[in-house]
């Protein structure tokens, strides 16, 4: 695949995402519900794609580092030192291989993302 380009990402209805199921480590809360499409799994293990979740806190478990850009919600994410991120929709995050922490999703979010191996 040369490129892809996704159009209109915000406007893609849940129901055309794949359920993706409850995330694995739900904090205080019920757990969150996750729905997504990979639409580039490469052989190094890297993928691209669309992710969505409700709202509840939780354990990330993603290893590889990762960029996204969020196009809905809102939500946090605290560090295992106790830094703390606010994200919004119109935000761009990158988390290096092994962002280990918390996620507080508090507004039903949606983000586009690219996770990639760290040499």
């Amino acid at each position: 695949m040369g490129v892809l380009n996704l159009k209109n990402l915000p406007e893609i209805p849940e129901d055309q995402l794949e359920d993706w199921g409850a995330v694995p480590e739900p904090i205080d809360s019920a757990p969150s519900r996750l729905r997504g499409l990979v639409l580039a799994d490469n052989e190094d293990g890297s993928e691209v794609g669309v992710w969505s979740c409700s709202p509840g806190k939780w354990r990330r478990q993603i290893k590889d580092a990762e960029m996204c850009f969020f196009t809905h919600g809102a939500c946090t994410y605290t560090d295992e030192q106790g830094n703390v991120t606010r994200i919004n929709a119109g935000d761009l995050v990158y988390f290096a291989a092994m962002s280990l922490g918390v996620w507080e999703i508090t507004e039903p979010a949606r983000k586009a993302f690219v996770t990639y191996k760290s040499k």
